[in-house]
Protein backbone atom coordinates (compact mmCIF):
# COMPACT_ATOMS: atom_id res chain seq x y z
CA UNK A 1 0.00 0.00 0.00
CA UNK A 2 1.05 3.36 -0.48
CA UNK A 3 1.03 6.02 2.41
CA UNK A 4 -0.48 9.50 1.50
CA UNK A 5 2.29 11.68 1.72
CA UNK A 6 3.49 9.42 -1.21
CA UNK A 7 0.34 9.57 -2.86
CA UNK A 8 -0.17 13.26 -2.72
CA UNK A 9 3.53 13.54 -4.20
CA UNK A 10 2.88 11.31 -7.11
CA UNK A 11 -0.17 13.20 -7.90
CA UNK A 12 1.02 16.78 -7.41
CA UNK A 13 3.62 15.44 -10.10
CA UNK A 14 0.92 14.41 -12.57
CA UNK A 15 -1.11 17.27 -11.63
CA UNK A 16 0.96 19.63 -12.93
CA UNK A 17 2.03 17.92 -16.09
CA UNK A 18 -2.16 17.75 -16.68
CA UNK A 19 -2.11 21.38 -15.78
CA UNK A 20 0.16 22.16 -18.50
CA UNK A 21 -1.62 20.22 -21.22
CA UNK A 22 -4.28 22.75 -22.05
CA UNK A 23 -7.07 21.26 -19.10
CA UNK A 24 -9.29 24.22 -18.51
CA UNK A 25 -10.47 23.06 -15.07
CA UNK A 26 -10.16 20.85 -11.98
CA UNK A 27 -12.52 20.17 -9.15
CA UNK A 28 -10.51 18.15 -6.82
CA UNK A 29 -13.05 16.28 -4.29
CA UNK A 30 -11.81 14.80 -1.34
CA UNK A 31 -9.47 15.32 1.76
CA UNK A 32 -6.25 14.47 0.06
CA UNK A 33 -7.49 16.13 -3.62
CA UNK A 34 -6.59 19.49 -1.94
CA UNK A 35 -2.97 18.47 -2.20
CA UNK A 36 -3.92 18.06 -6.40
CA UNK A 37 -5.89 21.14 -6.57
CA UNK A 38 -2.75 23.04 -4.95
CA UNK A 39 -0.29 21.08 -7.32
CA UNK A 40 -1.83 22.14 -10.05
CA UNK A 41 -2.90 26.01 -9.30
CA UNK A 42 1.38 26.14 -8.75
CA UNK A 43 1.93 24.60 -11.88
CA UNK A 44 -0.26 27.56 -13.78
CA UNK A 45 -3.73 26.42 -13.55
CA UNK A 46 -6.03 29.03 -12.23
CA UNK A 47 -9.06 27.29 -12.01
CA UNK A 48 -8.27 24.48 -9.70
CA UNK A 49 -10.86 24.17 -6.29
CA UNK A 50 -10.86 21.50 -3.88
CA UNK A 51 -13.59 20.39 -2.13
CA UNK A 52 -13.96 18.07 0.72
CA UNK A 53 -17.55 16.08 -0.09
CA UNK A 54 -18.92 15.59 -3.49
CA UNK A 55 -22.23 17.49 -1.84
CA UNK A 56 -20.28 20.38 -1.36
CA UNK A 57 -19.11 20.08 -5.18
CA UNK A 58 -21.91 20.02 -6.90
CA UNK A 59 -22.74 23.73 -7.34
CA UNK A 60 -19.20 23.55 -8.97
CA UNK A 61 -20.21 20.39 -11.01
CA UNK A 62 -23.31 22.10 -12.06
CA UNK A 63 -21.81 25.30 -13.02
CA UNK A 64 -18.80 24.20 -14.87
CA UNK A 65 -19.61 20.79 -16.37
CA UNK A 66 -21.57 20.92 -19.74
CA UNK A 67 -22.57 19.05 -23.43
CA UNK A 68 -19.63 18.25 -25.17
CA UNK A 69 -17.20 18.56 -22.57
CA UNK A 70 -14.66 16.26 -21.60
CA UNK A 71 -14.62 15.22 -17.98
CA UNK A 72 -11.76 12.77 -16.72
CA UNK A 73 -12.99 11.25 -13.12
CA UNK A 74 -10.01 10.15 -11.57
CA UNK A 75 -11.99 8.01 -8.65
CA UNK A 76 -11.88 6.46 -5.14
CA UNK A 77 -13.49 3.23 -4.21
CA UNK A 78 -13.53 4.10 -0.92
CA UNK A 79 -15.29 7.73 -1.67
CA UNK A 80 -17.81 5.35 -3.65
CA UNK A 81 -17.24 8.18 -6.25
CA UNK A 82 -19.03 6.69 -8.80
CA UNK A 83 -21.93 9.01 -7.23
CA UNK A 84 -19.89 11.89 -9.48
CA UNK A 85 -20.40 9.80 -12.89
CA UNK A 86 -24.46 9.63 -11.36
CA UNK A 87 -24.37 13.03 -10.80
CA UNK A 88 -23.22 13.98 -13.91
CA UNK A 89 -25.33 11.76 -15.97
CA UNK A 90 -28.09 12.78 -14.30
CA UNK A 91 -27.13 16.47 -14.17
CA UNK A 92 -25.84 17.78 -17.58
CA UNK A 93 -27.93 18.21 -20.83
CA UNK A 94 -26.46 15.74 -23.65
Amino acid sequence: MVSPSTSCAVYVGLLGCFAQSGTDRLIAIGDLARFMAEGARDAGLEQADYFPTLDEAKNALSREVRAGATILVKASRSMAFEKIVDYLLENVPQ
